[in-house]
């Protein structure tokens, strides 16, 4: 355990007009499965490679409501990182 809470990653608002807010998938290097319900017996609605950058539409219990690649559920939040804009310099 890294002492680490799931619950401190918090939504970064991306700049733009949309405001859309993201999350990186952080895992052990596998892919990270998107669930049609908020716990691990929810049926895979599909799967986010390891890296990638998910929207997100709503925050729960230790789950967090996604959208990639055309597919929206949820994820465990464990393994959602925030997402920090890089700096534009000039």
């Amino acid at each position: 355990a890294s002492g680490v809470s799931a619950m401190s990653a918090r939504v970064v608002k991306k700049g733009g007009s949309k405001g859309v807010n993201l999350l990186r998938v952080a895992t052990s290097g596998g892919a990270l499965n998107i669930r049609q319900s908020a716990n691990e017996k929810g049926a895979k609605v599909g799967s986010a490679p390891n890296g990638v950058l998910l929207e997100v539409s709503e925050d729960g219990d230790g789950w967090t409501r996604v959208k990639f690649g055309g597919v929206e559920g949820w994820a465990c939040a464990q393994y959602l990182t925030p997402y920090e804009e890089p700096n534009e310099a000039g």
